[in-house]
């Protein structure tokens, strides 16, 4: 019964060092899979983060480029004004140069504003990125935490694993050693009853010859003729049990 009962334990705790071992893997191949998702998102993340960098320029360049533009539209109407003091004959001249060129600044100033529509709808776009990227953050940090509350629950696993080890090794040493006395027992046990029977043998044979001293006796009293006698049957009996 205590031996059933030792491998019952034993056959318990291998399954369940089997299951922890499941466990472990199944973690391990969940923290590979939150790892390559998390490398996957922040390269995206980086290069959204370029992508708007590079724009920023786009739209940094084209309004320098912008103001230059006006600065020299400015400076062009100046000289034509001075032109148009200077030279009356040059006036209607320097007018439709003037008319073009408010016509031109008019078109400037309508590609501004459309622009600035743009960077305004760029503006909220990047906004609504900008909450979408902090979503994904906080999506990637409760990822994290998972990856992290994983982790723990590996080591505990592993040090639950490496104990249930242990004392499946302890029971198998402590098996073998109990099989072991138990051969022992049995072999000393063997060795008592034999000495034990060999005993007994000596103590009967001796017993009778003490009766037959006994008898030997009582016929030295009776006479020389029972004595004969007796010693004819001793004889008979000594051959008998020879």
């Amino acid at each position: 019964m205590y031996e059933e009962d030792k491998d019952s334990v034993i056959l318990r705790l291998r399954v369940e060092l089997a299951q922890e071992r499941a466990k472990r893997k199944e973690l391990a191949l969940v923290e590979r899979d939150w790892s390559r998702e998390r490398a996957r998102t922040e390269h995206a993340l980086e290069r959204a983060l370029v992508d708007e960098r590079v724009h920023g320029l786009e739209l940094e360049a084209s309004r320098v480029k912008l103001e230059r533009e006006l600065v020299r539209l400015r400076e062009e109407k100046e000289s034509w004004e001075r032109e148009k003091v200077k030279e009356r004959l040059a006036m209607e001249q320097l007018a439709e140069k003037c008319e073009r060129a408010k016509r031109r600044e008019e078109k400037v100033v309508r590609s501004l504003r459309e622009e600035i529509e743009e960077m305004k709808e760029f503006l909220e776009k990047e906004r609504d990125e900008k909450r979408s990227m902090e979503s994904r953050t906080r999506k990637i940090e409760e990822i994290l935490r998972k990856l992290e509350s994983a982790r723990c629950e590996n080591d505990r696993l592993t040090k639950r694993c490496v104990s249930s080890e242990r004392r499946l090794e302890q029971a198998l040493v402590e098996n073998v050693e109990r099989r072991k006395e138990a051969k022992k027992n049995e072999r000393t046990l063997k060795r008592a009853v034999h000495l034990s029977a060999e005993l007994l043998n000596r103590q009967d044979h001796r017993t009778w010859k003490d009766k037959r001293d006994a008898e030997d006796n009582d016929a030295e009293e009776t006479g020389i003729k029972v004595e004969k006698e007796e010693e004819e049957e001793d004889d008979d009996e000594d051959a008998l049990y020879t």
